[in-house]
């Protein structure tokens, strides 16, 4: 039986909420601010304390492939919202029966996770870039707007991936590094959960033939690019504009808040390669074809992140990532034509296809990608 919002009681969270800001604090409201892919979230205000007077709840269900696995999620959520720069601090994480009690997490049902709330007009990054355009005028003008966030944005990067050194041996980061490159292709919430969610009956811009040939050379790139334990660090493992707010300080300044972080030990080039998907479809999206507004938006965001770090070694090592990055937006961006989904598609092959050949990534490079991944595809049914 799934969640209902009824499970979600006041006289079940005020101990709980007792015990985080103080005896005083109680419960007055819980509402709900809406439901996604990932979570359900609702906004529990509370009285009697200074502290807080309101916290979001975002109740996590495990969906039938294991994308979102509570049991999974637990200690991901609660060491990056308390280790990760810029990340809103998580309370507490519990779980939920199904008569609405809160008990140990060794029989979950549901995971709790109580976390400060967005401050007052935060606003979503991907919301921005999604922003609908009626000419190519005002496209290039919001990618123009969108540049400063942007640079927040990477330096946002640069502040997780320096937050932490790595104190272990050496063989437990060669580990954790090949850990973190083998999750992109085989996890169920990257490549091939993303593979077990498309309906091949019914898909007119993928056949299962093409899914396996991507994911064979996703296979095949994550072997090539070896192991490297010198450049483990503290990544964020989503970081995606769907994943950045912004919001205006007290001195007037932008500044990123850092959502759904796991905070995992890996190579920085997957948060690299995700960061600059979104850009890079918005001109695929907007002008049929990539290397314009927004592919130049993302190219300096990197060019501010390698400034920051010195890390030059970045683009060997983010086909990968970006290759992921581009065939779930083909999934999973809503209002795509088939046309669309099909090229994100094949410039996910044509990276790899690249890489394979001893070429690092260049953002300069995605239209070739395309017509490169285009060769690959089967006809269209």
């Amino acid at each position: 039986m799934g969640f209902t919002p009824e499970l979600l009681q006041r006289d079940q969270l005020n101990p709980l909420i007792q015990s985080l800001l103080g005896q005083d604090a109680s419960v007055s409201s819980i509402e709900s601010v809406g439901q996604g892919f990932h979570a359900t979230g609702f906004e529990v205000r509370v009285e009697g304390t200074t502290r807080s007077d309101r916290v979001f709840a975002r109740l996590i269900s495990p969906l039938e492939f294991g994308h979102d696995l509570p049991s999974a999620r637990i200690e991901a959520m609660l060491e990056a919202s308390h280790s990760m720069p810029h990340a809103l601090p998580t309370h507490a994480v519990v779980g939920i029966a199904q008569d609405g009690s809160l008990i140990d997490l060794t029989h979950i049902h549901e995971v709790v996770a109580i976390a400060q709330f967005l401050p007052p007009g935060a606003i979503n990054f991907c919301e921005v870039l999604r922003t609908h355009t009626d000419s190519d005028e005002d496209a290039h003008h919001l990618a123009q707007t969108t540049q400063e966030s942007a640079l927040l944005m990477a330096q946002a990067m640069v502040d997780i991936h320096a937050s932490q050194p790595f104190t272990g041996t050496t063989q437990e980061a060669q580990s954790l590094y090949k850990r973190s490159l083998r999750a992109v292709v085989h996890n169920d919430e990257l490549a091939a959960g993303v593979a077990d969610l498309i309906d091949f009956d019914s898909a007119t811009w993928v056949s299962h033939e093409d899914v396996v040939g991507l994911l064979a050379d996703m296979e095949r790139v994550r072997y090539e690019m070896g192991v490297h334990p010198e450049r483990l660090r503290r990544i964020h493992g989503d970081f995606w504009a769907n994943n950045i707010y912004f919001h205006t300080d007290s001195h007037g300044r932008a500044v990123p808040i850092v959502t759904d972080g796991r905070l995992v030990w890996g190579e920085p080039a997957i948060d690299a390669g995700w960061m600059v998907g979104e850009f890079a479809m918005q001109d695929l999206v907007r002008f049929g074809r990539f290397g314009l507004g927004f592919t130049g938006v993302a190219a300096n965001a990197l060019l501010h992140y390698v400034e920051k770090t010195g890390d030059t070694d970045l683009f060997n090592s983010m086909a990968l990532p970006y290759s992921f990055q581009a065939f779930a937006e083909a999934f999973f961006t809503p209002d795509l034509t088939d046309e669309a989904r099909r090229k994100l598609f094949a410039t996910a092959w044509g990276a790899l296809k690249s890489r394979l050949n001893g070429e690092p990534f260049d953002l300069a490079a995605l239209n070739a990608y395309t017509e490169a991944g285009l060769t690959k595809l089967a006809p269209h049914s």
